[in-house]
């Protein structure tokens, strides 16, 4: 791997841990990861949990970004590729697909037409995600979390939303307990969320998970 700089959940930080341990869990086998910018943050940290397996549930990774100089120095930063991790250049939507967003300031009508850019690029790459989602994790455009959680919510166990208090995650984290979410651990910033009927089998190892990240949070 070539590593020149460290993203914002890269392994040393806590919620950088926090998706290595969820990574690593041995019912954890398929995980989504939307937003992988450079890849050497949260894509970093879940790729060292799933190395740290000690089990032999096969795993597949799936990493989706729009930014195509993003993902293609996210490919530079993490090759070589490891077989289960599948880092794709794409979106969740078409480039004239209605996207719910409402009350922007003129700065984020700015990133707006920058983000609107990477649509019109990027493919629909929704037909090669797995229909069940072990891990989700929601850390993609400022303007699509809310429809990216509609589109992937549904098809996931548990869920990790990053920036659940900006306009990213807020709504989505809001509304989740409606698909039946439940939310076991936040740190006003990153929030986990359980489905009781879908992941009920795991949820006393996600929950040991939270405990012991927390146990350890240094953060005061």
């Amino acid at each position: 791997m070539n590593i020149p700089n460290l993203g914002q959940h890269h392994p040393g930080t806590m919620n950088g841990k926090m998706l290595t341990s969820l990574a690593s869990l041995p019912f954890i086998n398929t995980i989504v990861e939307v937003g992988t910018l450079d890849g050497t943050g949260s894509t970093l940290s879940i790729l060292n949990g799933i190395k740290a397996r000690n089990h032999e549930n096969p795993v597949e990774f799936y990493s989706i970004e729009a930014n195509r100089q993003a993902y293609d120095l996210a490919r530079l930063n993490l090759s070589p590729l490891p077989a289960f991790f599948h880092l794709i250049y794409g979106s969740l939507f078409d480039a004239d697909s209605p996207i719910l967003i409402f009350n922007m300031t003129e700065q984020e009508m700015i990133w707006w037409k920058s983000d609107l850019d990477f649509r019109i690029n990027a493919p629909n790459v929704i037909q090669n995600l797995p229909v069940i989602i072990d891990l989700l994790f929601l850390d993609g455009s400022e303007f699509t979390g809310f429809n990216d959680f509609l589109k992937l919510g549904p098809r996931a166990k548990v869920i990790v939303m990053d920036d659940i208090s900006s306009r990213k995650n807020r709504l989505s984290r809001d509304v989740s307990a409606l698909l039946g979410f439940v939310e076991v651990f936040t740190d006003g910033r990153l929030s986990v969320l359980c489905h009781f009927q879908r992941s009920v089998e795991i949820l006393n190892g996600i929950l040991n998970t939270v405990c012991t990240m927390r146990k350890h949070d240094t953060r005061k």
